[in-house]
């Protein structure tokens, strides 16, 4: 089932992001990619992903010393924030206090 490849790759991604933030932000864009807009449709399971992915992005923007990768991993925050994301602008409204 998708749902579950995607969490997988979401929480493997997670896992390795302070030692391997490239790979952990290919995996993120690659699962962003594949589930499109279902990652913020609150109807579908995939939604339940969005938390995840947006964390992740955060997770690798803030740790990852590589410029391309903190570049990477706000693109991928800014697709899924367009996207309708509550969380992103969640948490974009928490960075602004």
């Amino acid at each position: 089932m998708v749902i579950d490849s995607a969490r997988n790759m979401i929480l493997y991604a997670e896992r390795i992001q302070l030692e391997h933030p490239r790979i952990a932000i290919q995996m993120a864009e690659q699962t962003q990619l594949a589930l499109g807009r279902d990652i913020v449709d609150i109807q579908r399971s995939t939604a339940l992903l969005e938390d995840d992915l947006i964390n992740l992005a955060v997770a690798i923007q803030t740790h990852s010393e590589s410029k391309a990768v903190k570049r990477r991993a706000l693109d991928l925050f800014e697709r899924v924030m367009d996207l309708g994301s509550r969380t992103a602008v969640q948490v974009l409204g928490a960075a602004d206090r």
